[in-house]
């Protein structure tokens, strides 16, 4: 029945049923079967807990993932049935609010769901293009990082970076995770991006890309973990090391990761995530910054097959010290960065 309600995604049915029946799922979920007289299912019903749903007010929120009945036992109350038994799982679970969602062409699931209650919050549309290469230079925005500017003060300067590599601009990420009532709405929108990657967890290097892992992971009911600075080997460019820590290291083979980072400009942190995660097993299926700078980051990921997803892209100039036209021209490292 799952691939009559969802025919698209025939090849991820058996890993997410076996995922449910192991209980390796990391939120609240059920699944409610109706059957017939003789004990063949004819209708399910498959239900979750978000922290996040457009149109309502909690943040514990059941949710009608799916909702299906053969053609052949419409009409005779099976649908509603279902429905009303998926009420009273949310009420056990403490939810106030049910919320749901079907096609913009649906007529006949819209009219369902009126019929049993629901009440329509909001119509959204999606779209895709396909890119080329990224814009060398200037400021791309997918629409979602108005502000966001405010929330990170730059410095102008001579900055040795994480990476080893050199910069003319440093950014204090600090004041992003100050105020969560400032951060929310970008940490929900670049989860929503991150959604369609079917993911089992979010990753993020300590310390900024590990906040923003805990708060994605939360709106995407997944599991968080963050990977660890090792000390310095020597002082090369792009040479630093991460390690996940062994309580996430024995859970961690298989399973389709996101790695983030609060800004993505080399990737240092990003990398040595992506390489920590690969050691243990894992699958790192997408890469994501609020604001990715450049492109020397997004290229890494990309001549690994790794999807890279952000905000918001701006050009940002890198160089390594034997390129660097600030060493050349004699400017002092401005060492607050405490890079």
């Amino acid at each position: 029945m799952r691939l009559h309600l969802w025919p698209d995604g025939s090849d991820s049915h058996p890993r997410e049923i076996a995922a449910f029946l192991d209980g390796s799922l990391t939120n609240p979920r059920a699944v409610l079967m109706a059957v017939d007289d003789r004990g063949a299912a004819v209708g399910f019903a498959e239900l979750s807990i978000r922290p996040y749903v457009d149109g309502c007010d909690t943040d514990h929120v059941a949710y009608l993932e799916g909702w299906y009945v053969d053609p052949d036992h419409r009409r005779r109350g099976v649908g509603r049935a279902l429905v009303g038994a998926a009420e009273a799982w949310a009420r056990a679970q403490g939810s106030t609010e049910f919320g749901s969602d079907t096609l913009l062409d649906n007529d006949l699931s819209a009219a369902a769901h009126r019929a049993l209650g629901f009440e329509e919050t909001e119509q959204i549309r999606y779209f895709r293009k396909v890119l080329g290469a990224e814009p060398a230079s200037g400021d791309e925005s997918r629409g979602r990082a108005d502000g966001l500017d405010d929330l990170m003060a730059a410095r102008r300067g001579h900055f040795v970076m994480e990476s080893g590599l050199h910069a003319d601009t440093w950014l204090d990420l600090e004041p992003l995770f100050a105020d969560a009532r400032c951060i929310d709405p970008y940490v929900a929108s670049l989860a929503g991006l991150l959604r369609r990657h079917d993911l089992d967890a979010v990753c993020g290097a300590l310390v900024g890309g590990a906040f923003l892992a805990q708060l994605i992971a939360r709106a995407l009911g997944t599991d968080f973990w963050f990977t660890e600075l090792l000390p310095a080997q020597d002082a090369g460019v792009l040479t630093r090391r991460y390690r996940l820590p062994r309580s996430f290291a024995s859970r961690a083979a298989g399973k389709r990761v996101a790695i983030v980072d609060d800004v993505m400009s080399a990737g240092s942190a990003l990398r040595g995530t992506y390489a920590a995660l690969a050691t243990e097993g894992t699958v790192p299926v997408v890469a994501a910054a609020l604001r990715v700078l450049g492109t020397k980051g997004t290229s890494f990921f990309s001549e690994r097959g790794v999807a890279v997803e952000t905000l918001a892209r701006r050009a940002f100039e890198m160089w390594t010290p034997a390129e660097c036209p600030l060493c050349g021209r004699g400017e002092p490292i401005d060492r607050i960065s405490g890079a």
